[in-house]
This record gives structure tokens, C-alpha cells and sequence, in this order.
């Protein structure tokens, strides 16, 4: 996969997370207007950070991925952005942060898929 792929694919997740966003919060409120702002916000940080796994680790080789291109990165990022606490966030401080978590770990996601794949973690740690 290359880094324009990567970068529609983190925007498609920036989009379709607001999206959501903005479907589950209109129960609650059927006048909720949609939040434009929002979706144009969440889909430019998902096209710029889609790539962000190769802007640390960068794809000079097909061995590439280490410790940010490994399931162990997706866990941490999955509980920094999703976990329990976040409900004490403020919305604003919220959804940004879980935007990118999910073009980081769209980012992984993709590269599971390859030949390669992606590290439990990455072996020259331990």
C-alpha cells in the first residue's frame, strides 16, 4: 500500500467517524443540526495522518515496521483515544484525538493485510 492509499483511506475513516458521531448523538437530539466543521476537520486529519506509521517508521524497506507498525502500538492508541477516561473529555478534545486514532490504526489495519504484515511488537525491545 502506498502513502495516497493510506491517506484516502485515514480520510475515509475521519468522515465516516463523524459521520457516526453525528448519527448517534441525533437520538438524543433530532435537531442536531450536521456538523460541518467537524467532518471537514476529521476528514483533512484522517487524509494527513493516514500516513503517520511510515512518517515515524519510514517505508526505506519492507522491514520497515517495528514498534509504531505493531499490534502493540494499535492497542495503545486504541486505549489512549477510546478508553474509559476519554468519557471525561470534553467533546472539542475528543473527537480530534479519536480521528487520528483511527487513521493510525487504519494505517495498521491495511498493513496487517500484506504479505509482511505487522509485529506483535517489535522483537529488538526485549
Amino acid at each position: 500500500m502506498n502513502g495516497k492509499q493510506h491517506r484516502q483511506i485515514g480520510a475515509a475513516c475521519g468522515a465516516g467517524y463523524t459521520i457516526a458521531k453525528y448519527l448517534s448523538d441525533k437520538q438524543d437530539n433530532p435537531e442536531l443540526a450536521f456538523p460541518w466543521g467537524d467532518f471537514l476537520l476529521n476528514t483533512s486529519i484522517g487524509y494527513f495522518l493516514g500516513g503517520l506509521p511510515d512518517w515515524i517508521e519510514p517505508a526505506t524497506n519492507p522491514n520497515h515496521r517495528k514498534l509504531f507498525h505493531s499490534l502493540t502500538a494499535a492497542v495503545g492508541v486504541g486505549y489512549v483515544a477510546f478508553g474509559e477516561h476519554t468519557k471525561n473529555w470534553t467533546d472539542e478534545a475528543r473527537t480530534p484525538i479519536q480521528a487520528t486514532a483511527l487513521a493510525y490504526l487504519s494505517h495498521l489495519a491495511v498493513d496487517f493485510t500484506t504479505a509482511k504484515s505487522i509485529p506483535f511488537i517489535h522483537p529488538k525491545l526485549f
